[in-house]
């Protein structure tokens, strides 16, 4: 599944993980809930690379 930016540019389903889970690092229960449903729509490939950016990122998340 694909997404369009605001620029135009088409985004994978990573990329458009990434972009929301940024925005809603300010609320740990939110961004749990979001990281979650996100999940169910990644390859294992992608899902290991979203835990990954999660570490990198320091966000606040009990990561399974």
């Amino acid at each position: 599944m694909k997404r369009t930016s605001r620029i135009g540019r088409t985004m994978t389903m990573l990329e458009y993980c990434k972009y929301l889970l940024d925005k809603l690092s300010f609320d740990p229960e939110l961004l749990e809930k979001e990281y979650r449903k996100g999940l169910k729509y990644l390859s294992p490939a992608d899902q290991v690379e979203l835990k990954q950016w999660i570490k990198e990122k320091r966000l606040e998340l009990e990561l399974s």
